[in-house]
């Protein structure tokens, strides 16, 4: 057994630390790759194939040249047609997109909280 100083023997009767953990699911396969974002109030994506998202979908913004605002960046969107759909954002105050880019669908967002304890 593992012995410790006093006042980290006190820190830890006095504390309860909670470990949170919020996870992800993102398709990374086949994702539709972005073709043209318009500089418009909301923003238009349009993709290279049909992205069949629907309204509500949320999707995660990756390796777009010029908006970089985008990236990483999660929005839900509104279908426009098979392969346009518009996010949230106003593209006016954006740099012109100059290229790439894809639009992950997340499928789903998890939370798992757990207390530790430590027993020394």
């Amino acid at each position: 057994m593992k012995t410790t100083s006093a006042p980290l023997a006190r820190h830890i009767d006095q504390e309860t630390t909670t470990l949170v953990m919020c996870a992800k699911l993102i398709l990374t396969k086949y994702q539709p790759q972005i073709l043209r974002i318009t500089q418009s109030n909301p923003v238009l994506i349009e993709t290279v194939w049909a992205h069949g998202y629907v309204d509500g979908d949320t999707v995660q913004i990756f390796g777009v040249r010029g908006m970089t605002a985008l990236n990483r960046q999660f929005f839900t969107i509104l279908r426009v047609n098979d392969f346009l759909f518009q996010i949230d954002v106003d593209g006016t105050v954006l740099p012109v997109y100059e290229g790439k880019g894809e639009a992950r669908k997340v499928l789903a967002f998890t939370e798992f909280v757990r207390d530790l304890t430590l027993d020394f």
